[in-house]
């Protein structure tokens, strides 16, 4: 088997600067940038929504980025703010703001994976370093609320939709990547797909070690994406797989409260907890199929069920007489440990149409999210819980939205949504094994939760395209 070697260039990864990098593609592949053709069910937008502001990242356009990290590719479109809250190379804890909502950004703007929700209600936001960068086929940036009514709750500030390649184009290619840089960062990326008759699969792997920055910022984080996909006439399934596991430990908010702290915004590289950490396990696994009706119209259902485990050490660095920081006293105070369950059930109906003459699109379904979150806090790992909640989360929603060409440079859309939510949350408290119960001021159980909520979107948009590079539009909603 030949090889060739290409792109030896400079990286910058995080602050670090990387090495010259050495790409091994195997012969087979030939051109191994050729991306495969994007399927319109791939995604429930497929392009741009009529009368929004709408932008399109490629795979090319990540292959050229010099930026190793999703977040910092986000952050070259117009409009995209992006805090480092984990000062992590890969962009692990990174927030990504659309339309300026800056810390409340993981409650406004929506982030989907193949049009499908990968958000959690815990409101710890998108975690963009379990995406390999290499399974990436484009990124729609939708700003403002117009995806609300094909995706629900939390688009106000936008939606950002990555789609993932899925339908290779020959017989074998594979590729693999190597990047290396300062503060121990070494990254590993590997691709391999492949078609045979109607079978076709997609493998992409990555696996990531930084020493950080910051004192106690290490990262160890392997995750891998794959898809198998059949495809006849009139009839197409999938099934895809990803995991993801990681550490990550946490070196602390700089307080530079030079009172409390010796650690200060003039040490920078210090850790004002050195010996907290957290682990993450992600297991997610989405299957579907695409039926053709006939007269232009396509049913889409599919489905899917992820696994989320995460656990997190905290330590009380103020273990002493006189209740001063030092380390060398420092106890586990705060164990926590997390198993989330989000289940969901999506059908659809395409349907390509033309109504009184005007070529049209109409996408209209269901859907249904369940979430089951349970999570035990405890002084150390190990020991009885003092909290135990018990969360569970669902909603079911209609939608429809139709997009029609009335001139050849005009186009209007509208559509609406109706969203039934409910929410129903416990806590289990047992003051017996809680270290801190004598000094609450008031009961610290969290009251039950019990609450039903009907919600609505509408919209209205249009489109008039003056030339190739301009266009008005606007939208009401």
């Amino acid at each position: 088997m030949g090889l060739k070697f290409s792109r030896l260039n400079l990286l910058l990864t995080g602050g670090a600067l990387a090495l010259p990098v050495c790409v091994v593609t195997s012969a087979a592949a030939q051109q191994t940038i050729d991306l495969p053709q994007i399927e319109v069910t791939a995604s429930r937008t497929a392009g741009a929504i009529t009368g929004s502001s709408t932008t399109v990242i490629t795979a090319a356009d990540i292959e050229r980025s010099p930026s190793q990290s999703l977040p910092d590719i986000l952050s070259e479109a117009a409009g995209v703010q992006v805090m480092h809250a984990g000062a992590s190379p890969t962009g692990v804890n990174d927030l990504v703001d659309l339309r300026g909502f800056g810390a409340f950004a993981q409650s406004n703007v929506l982030v989907l994976v193949n049009g499908r929700r990968y958000q959690d209600f815990d409101l710890q936001g998108f975690d963009f370093s379990v995406i390999p960068l290499n399974s990436i086929e484009r990124i729609e940036i939708t700003r403002g609320n117009s995806g609300t009514v094909l995706y629900g709750d939390g688009a106000i500030g936008g939606v950002i939709n990555i789609v993932t390649k899925s339908s290779p184009q020959g017989a074998f290619s594979s590729r693999v990547e190597g990047i290396g840089g300062s503060y121990g960062y070494g990254q590993t990326r590997a691709s391999a797909s492949g078609t045979s008759g109607p079978w076709s699969v997609s493998l992409f792997g990555s696996a990531i070690t930084s020493d950080g920055y910051r004192d106690n910022s290490d990262l160890r984080q392997g995750s891998f994406f794959g898809n198998l996909k059949y495809k006849s006439l009139g009839w197409s399934s999938y099934l895809t797989v990803a995991v993801d596991d990681q550490r990550q430990n946490l070196p602390g908010a700089l307080p530079n409260q030079t009172l409390v702290y010796p650690i200060t915004l003039a040490t920078p590289r210090a850790s004002v907890t050195p010996f907290d950490w957290a682990t993450k396990k992600d297991f997610n696994a989405i299957g579907g199929f695409t039926q053709t009706l006939g007269s232009g119209a396509d049913l889409i259902v599919d489905g899917g069920i992820r696994r989320k485990y995460q656990q997190s050490l905290y330590f009380n660095y103020f273990n002493n007489p006189g209740f001063l920081y030092d380390p060398s006293t420092a106890v586990p105070a705060n164990f926590v440990d997390v198993v989330m369950t989000p289940t969901s059930f999506a059908p659809r109906l395409d349907w390509t149409h033309s109504l009184f003459g005007a070529p049209g699109r109409l996408l209209t379904g269901f859907d249904f999210y369940n979430t089951q979150y349970n999570s035990d806090r405890e002084q150390d790992q190990g020991l009885p819980p003092f909290h135990r909640y018990d969360i569970r989360q669902t909603t079911a929603a209609v939608y429809a939205m139709n997009t029609s060409t009335i001139l050849p440079q005009f186009d209007i859309s509208f559509g609406g949504r109706l969203q039934y939510n409910l929410i129903k949350g416990s806590d289990a408290y047992n003051a017996a094994v809680d270290p801190n119960a004598g000094f609450y001021a008031t009961n610290p159980q969290a009251p039950p939760v019990d609450r039903i909520e009907w919600q609505y979107a509408a919209h209205l948009g249009y489109e008039y395209r003056i030339a190739p590079a301009f266009r008005l539009f606007g939208r009401v909603g």
